[in-house]
């Protein structure tokens, strides 16, 4: 499913500005999106925002391609052609145009964002006038535009007359002002000079003969100055301030069938006077637009007559010194084409913009950019070589070896190549001192070769590197990944499940095993299941040769009666052969720790069990968090098979087990589990907290795919998984991330083609750890040079949603490494777009990570003794200690011991003596016994003095007896109370925990005298529980524990 376009190069660069002097290209759009373009912006992610027109159209349009020149979208913008556009606020433009229209002419004024999106438009219509042409548009201070150019009107003569207008930053004309030389006076250019004012350049005609001309005005569009004759030459075409007071003018002179030759004059600013004319360069073009570098050089973009035609042109960029010395000149396109140059824009790090037109009739008309280094290079050195399997002894290819990524590194940029078929790559570089180095993909490789240094001392080199690697360790290495667009209750679902060979020795025999949420009901795969049970499908790919890979959909619906909305719906995919080849950690004890969870009845069961081969040979952590909060830690040490439990009652919340594995333990497993609506009936339950923690899938021969059902939703969207912890969205600097991009047509015809582009942070993610899963259609992939990963479906034929909504869905799932050190709080951004055919992009929203500080972990016994039982309860209190680069969590695990209160209820006769008191009226005498846990219980006697015949009857003792039996209990628990007088009374069941666990009987007026209540306990797990009595006033506790 994976190939690579352009010789298999991918090229990226990392840690640097997105605007690069290293590489270019050229660019000719397709014929009907663009006839011709006119100017050109650069947002600030590098992409070039191109304006211009269409023939055969009343219409402007503007067009957006990425840093490499790929077109994005293109929409209309305008009924009026766009001449300039100048950039306002980041995302922001606004463009200019102008067109005659029924006899008058149009202005037009545009504002619009980074998607092509009309904000606002303002039309000026100008009756008296037949033609008006933007030539220059100056921002002047805050509140307006500038506007140069020349125009004609209806009524008078046939000729031009240079213009100035001025319009507010609404677009309303404020005033327009002309400048009558002649019957053709033409502006080709206009600057801001230092001192405040404007120079316009171009031509009349007087007398018919044309003149090179210059014109200063002030802001207000008035004369100050005017020059004829400016030099020698046909035309003005630019003119620049060269250094403050000293303008230079360019123009061209050409003899009858003679080519164009660029003239240079210096000018006097104040007056116009000429200083120093330079009337001999090497530079034959007609010159169009003119930038000046930083040492004082002007660089000129023109148009290059072919064979002295006036129709055929190729486009040149050259560089000339102040006194017209032609440093370099390029040459760009076929030669046996015309194109013509518009505009030229520097970037911000020395390379250059052009925009411009193919010429081809008129309507078959293309525009055409073209992108350059500093020295005016499209195209420059390159480094190229193979990656091939072979002996370090003799680097003889073996084998070639494909999506190898080649890292090359300057003090400056990072690059990165992608092997081909054939192993070879392809990377092209600026001049200067590189260090080239091919990335192994995993450990089962040795490089022959240590990093290579290579230098290009100028332009037009290429230097070849080849990368033998030889087999470490002889064995595969299976890979799988699983995933699916969506998951909808009722509706039918697809699971995607890719798997790959990626080591050096084909698998035999291989197996690979899926199991899918109970609440998934599987009805088909294709290829079909080799068996099944229950929710547990398995597979048989049999041979996988090296670098053989398979895919596997499994179809089925989604229940609709036991699940809710949000409900997170867990597979996990293994393949087996899934050992390691890589000798584990000298220090490993042999263990191999597994964790699991489930629901069961009214309580969550975790256990911890060592699998391995060996011992646990020292303790290890452990920690139960309820939803993101800890709710129990401890440490464990099993033997070989032994299983530690955990029991949780049941609370609806989502509750996540995490285990260490032992020091050395081979791969990269972190065992963890979570268990999701575990509740009581009836009772609501916490979703979305399973999916913002990673999964134990950091092995590659096991993968996890962990989802929330959904409604409705936004069809087109990229997610991260994990999510990150709470409303932060916190991860740890090392958890590896997982983007799965979603697409749906929603138009109203069938998409042919989808482009996805992900603008990746590669300052902060590894490109070299790209793993690419899933993806429902075939499709192509690659990086550009300004970090952007691109997902090419073409064709797809993805029918549109209401034709056949199921079908109108599409999605591609990757995984990706932070780059090592990701300081704390640094925040991962990723957003795509999405493009249908050639349609302006659907955005997604954009998702983001947050990387927290590392947690040192201190886990603290402590038991305290208690004589409130509606305390008795084990608590984890969590006391964070923060520090500049570490959080020490210190965890204390509080147990709450019961100081029991035991009441004794006795009577005596008046007189006697009992526990060493003479009884002569009723009264109480406390005490305390020390119990088997070490707290002191209280016991209370009450003592009823019993009063001869004929004495008052003082009535009944306050008090209550309670006896339980049997105790411990196996199936019905006999409770037995005496009431001393009429009371309200209930009783309640409390477990160890003191959480209610159940009413034995409601709240009740009670008549005095003995009760009985026999209660059943078989629906309670084994354990210690607590029955409380509560009667007015009064509570009794007793604690009794049920077996089994």
């Amino acid at each position: 499913m994976k190939s690579t376009p352009f010789y298999g190069l991918v090229l990226l660069l990392v840690c640097c500005h997105l605007f690069l002097s290293a590489q270019g290209w050229e660019r000719r759009l397709p014929t009907g999106i663009q006839s011709a373009a006119t100017d050109v912006s650069l947002s600030q992610e590098g992409d070039l925002i191109v304006i211009g027109k269409i023939v055969g159209l009343s219409q402007g349009r503007v067009i957006k391609l990425d840093a490499d020149g790929e077109l994005q979208w293109f929409v209309p913008l305008s009924a009026i052609g766009l001449q300039r556009i100048l950039p306002l606020v980041p995302g922001q433009y606004a463009a200019f145009g102008a067109k005659p229209v029924s006899g008058s002419a149009r202005l037009n004024y545009v504002e619009f964002d980074e998607q092509g999106q009309r904000q606002f438009e303002q039309t000026t219509i100008l009756d008296s006038l037949s033609t008006l042409q933007i030539v220059k548009v100056i921002p002047s201070g805050n509140e307006h535009y500038l506007i140069f150019g020349y125009l004609s009107y209806v009524d008078g003569d046939s000729g031009y007359d240079f213009f100035t207008a001025q319009l507010d930053r609404q677009g309303q004309l404020n005033w327009i002002r002309t400048i009558d030389i002649s019957t053709k006076d033409w502006c080709f250019d206009a600057v801001a000079v230092s001192d405040g004012n404007y120079v316009l350049s171009g031509l009349v005609n007087t007398n018919g003969f044309d003149r090179t001309f210059l014109i200063k005005v002030n802001p207000e569009g008035r004369e100050l100055w005017r020059a004829f004759d400016v030099g020698i030459g046909y035309s003005i075409n630019n003119v620049v301030e060269y250094t403050p007071g000293r303008l230079i003018a360019v123009s061209f002179l050409q003899p009858t069938n003679a080519t164009p030759r660029v003239m240079l004059t210096h000018l006097n600013l104040s007056n116009g006077a000429v200083i120093q004319q330079y009337t001999k360069s090497d530079l034959e073009i007609i010159p169009q637009s003119i930038l000046t570098d930083r040492d004082g050089n002007l660089v000129i973009a023109g148009n290059q007559q072919i064979n002295n035609s006036p129709v055929t042109y190729r486009v040149t960029l050259a560089k000339l010194s102040p006194q017209a010395q032609l440093l370099w000149q390029r040459t760009y396109g076929q030669v046996n084409e015309s194109q013509r140059v518009s505009q030229l824009v520097g970037l911000p790090r020395g390379g250059y913009l052009m925009v411009g037109e193919i010429l081809d009739g008129g309507l078959n008309n293309q525009s055409y950019i073209i992108r350059t280094d500093k020295l005016g290079n499209s195209y420059t050195n390159v480094i190229r070589g193979q990656i091939f399997q072979g002996t370090c002894a003799q680097s003889v290819p073996e084998r070639p070896l494909q999506d190898w990524f080649v890292e090359i590194t300057s003090e400056r940029d990072t690059f990165y190549g992608l092997t081909d078929q054939q192993g070879n790559y392809e990377v092209r570089v600026d001049t200067g001192r590189y260090t080239v180095e091919a990335l192994r993909p995993n450990v089962y490789w040795e490089s022959c070769l240590t990093p290579q240094q290579v230098q290009f001392s100028g332009p037009f080199d290429t230097l070849s590197q080849d990368f033998p690697f030889a087999v470490t360790y002889s064995c595969p290495l299976l890979r799988v990944d699983v995933s699916t667009p969506l998951l909808r209750r009722c509706y039918e679902n697809r699971y995607y499940v890719n798997y790959c060979n990626e080591g050096t020795e084909p698998a035999e025999n291989t197996l690979l095993e899926v199991e899918l949420d109970p609440a998934f009901i599987v009805e088909s795969s294709e290829p079909a299941w080799t068996s099944r049970e229950g929710q547990l499908l398995r597979f048989q790919p049999g041979r996988l040769e090296v670098g053989q890979c398979g895919q596997i959909i499994i179809s089925g619906r989604l229940d609709c009666d036991n699940t809710v909305l949000g409900q997170t719906h867990c597979v996990t995919a293994q393949i087996f052969p899934d050992s390691l080849c890589t000798p584990p950690g000298v220090n490993w004890d042999g263990s191999s720790i597994e964790v699991n969870g489930r629901c069961q009845g009214d309580s969550i069961e975790f256990s911890i069990q060592n699998v391995g081969d060996g011992n646990m040979l020292h303790e290890l952590r452990y920690i139960v968090i309820e939803d993101l909060i800890i709710h129990r830690s401890g440490y464990f040490q099993l033997g070989i098979g032994e299983t530690l439990k955990i029991d949780i009652p049941a609370t609806g919340a989502t509750y996540r087990l995490e285990a260490e594995q032992a020091e050395g333990h081979p791969g990269s497993s972190r065992p963890s589990v979570a268990v999701e609506g575990c509740r009581l009936s009836g009772q609501p339950f916490q979703v979305g907290i399973v999916t913002q923690s990673p999964f134990d899938e950091g092995d590659p021969f096991i993968a996890v795919d962990c989802q929330q059902n959904i409604g409705s939703w936004d069809p087109n969207d990229i997610q991260v998984f994990p999510k990150g912890q709470g409303t932060e969205h916190l991860i740890d600097a090392d958890t590896d991330l997982e983007y799965h991009i979603r697409f749906q047509n929603t138009g109203t015809d069938t998409a042919l083609r989808v482009l996805i582009r992900d603008t990746l942070p590669l300052n902060l993610l590894d490109p070299g750890s790209i793993a690419i899963g899933p993806a429902s259609h075939p499709m192509e992939w690659w990086v550009n040079e300004a970090g952007v990963l691109h997902f090419l479906f073409d064709p797809i034929a993805l029918v549109d949603s209401t034709a056949n909504e199921p079908e109108s869905h599409g999605f591609v799932h990757f995984k990706i490494r932070q780059r090592k050190g990701n300081a704390p709080g640094t925040v991962i951004n990723n957003r795509a777009a999405i493009f249908f055919d050639y349609n302006e992009p659907v955005l997604t929203n954009t998702a983001w990570v947050k990387v927290k500080k590392p947690v040192a972990y201190q886990i603290v016994e402590q038991s305290f003794c208690t004589i409130d039982v509606t305390e008795l309860q084990e608590l984890t209190v969590v006391d964070t200690v923060p520090y500049s680069s570490v959080d020490s969590l210190y965890i204390y695990n509080v147990d709450l011991l019961p100081e029991q209160l035991i009441t004794i209820d006795t009577s005596i006769q008046a007189g006697h003596t009992f526990l060493g008191i003479e009884w002569l009226e009723d009264g109480e005498v406390r005490d305390s016994l020390l119990n088997t846990w070490g707290c002191d219980s209280l016991v209370i006697t009450n003592v009823t003095v019993d009063i001869p015949n004929g004495a008052q009857d003082t009535g009944p003792v306050a008090g209550l007896q309670l006896q339980l039996y049997p105790n411990p209990v196996v199936a019905n628990l006999n409770v037995s109370y005496l009431l001393r007088e009429s009371e309200e009374v209930q009783l309640e069941i409390l477990d160890a925990s003191g959480r209610m666990r159940g009413v034995m009987s409601d709240i009740k007026l009670h008549t005095p005298g003995l009760h009985r209540v026999h209660w059943p306990v078989q629906r309670f797990p084994p354990g210690w529980y607590l029955l409380r009595l509560r009667a007015g006033p009064h509570v009794k506790v007793e604690k009794f524990l049920i077996i089994r």
